[in-house]
């Protein structure tokens, strides 16, 4: 059965319409990128990326790019509160990893947080708002 999953997995890594198969749609928008001047075209791609770097829990790159897009937008600008929703949600991600999985106790399970449950790291929660 391993064999088959591993079989199944490689066959289908460089399909960039399977939603899962993260590293193909990353090597695809790489591609377009490659191709293309437009900077609308260049905003878009880049947005494209930053989700899938998100949705591939690559949340610290996931950030970085949308860091790096942010000037580019306006809150007058269409599509501006998707990337806003987007960027929070990528910080959001970023401030349970590295408070909540990667410092994981007992205290962040129950409610009310207190003690260790309290994020030690709080930048990037506080960049999700």
């Amino acid at each position: 059965m391993l064999r088959l999953l591993d079989e199944v997995g490689r066959r289908n890594d460089n399909n960039p319409n399977l939603l899962y198969a993260s590293a193909a749609r990353l090597r695809f928008c790489d591609s377009l990128l490659a191709l293309t001047t437009d900077p609308e075209q260049i905003y878009q791609l880049n947005f494209n990326k930053a989700g899938i770097l998100l949705e591939s829990g690559n949340e610290p790159a996931a950030v970085a790019l949308y860091e790096e897009l942010a000037p580019k937008v306006s809150p007058q600008m269409a599509g501006s509160h998707t990337f806003y929703i987007a960027m929070g949600t990528a910080y959001m991600r970023l401030a349970e990893r590295t408070n909540c999985v990667l410092g994981h106790n007992a205290d962040a399970c129950t409610l009310p947080f207190k003690g260790l449950g309290i994020h030690q790291d709080k930048a990037p929660a506080r960049k999700a708002i």
